[in-house]
């Protein structure tokens, strides 16, 4: 095995994140393009664009940025059980810093 499970995983939900992310993009610009019959505001902060606007393109990104994260995850996962036949690895925990002293030990 030229790779360990980890990396492996790590590989291939990193893939599929960056797959879905393109392709939320696509569809959130497709969509207001269809809907609004204008290009998305590039950046909803700028004085140029309406709150109307401004709200509604911040709603819509961030709502399939978080659908999109969950289809990805479960998708890889979905895909690592069929060509595996197990789970995918855990997560590490990283270890709890309770003070600034003990992070410089």
């Amino acid at each position: 095995m030229l790779l360990k499970r980890r990396t492996q995983w790590m590989l291939l939900s990193g893939l599929t994140g960056a797959a879905a992310a393109r392709l939320a993009e696509y569809v959130i610009t497709t969509g207001w393009r269809l809907t609004a019959r204008t290009d998305p505001p590039e950046d909803p902060a700028d004085d140029s664009v309406d709150w109307k606007s401004a709200v509604a393109w911040t709603v819509s990104a961030a709502s399939a940025v978080a659908l999109t994260e969950l289809v990805a995850r479960q998708g890889a996962r979905a895909a690592w059980r069929r060509a595996t036949a197990r789970k995918p690895p855990r997560r590490q925990r990283r270890k709890h810093i309770r003070s600034a002293r003990a992070a410089l030990r």
